[in-house]
């Protein structure tokens, strides 16, 4: 059975291959930083489409609830999480 996840502070360390290896077991992977358009960010999508994963990345400031109020809207056909890290 595969689950969406949601995985914080995705852009280095333990998030980062939190969110790749959950990938890489077939979920669906939101990983979140604070700029998915710096250079972490860049390397999840890579390997995303280098390896044909469901890997996402996302903004998010785990300390700012603008940015966590958004969150929901950005899920798409996945409304509910199975998983969050």
């Amino acid at each position: 059975m595969t689950s969406t996840v949601l995985v914080t502070g995705a852009a280095t360390g333990i998030g980062n291959l939190t969110a790749r290896r959950l990938a890489q077991a077939g979920h669906t992977g939101y990983a979140s930083m604070l700029d998915p358009g710096d250079e972490h960010g860049r390397e999840l999508r890579a390997l995303a489409d280098s390896e044909g994963l469901d890997l996402r990345t996302v903004e998010l400031d785990v300390r700012s609830d603008d940015t966590a109020s958004t969150l929901p809207n950005g899920f798409g056909s996945h409304p509910s999480l199975g998983l969050q890290l």
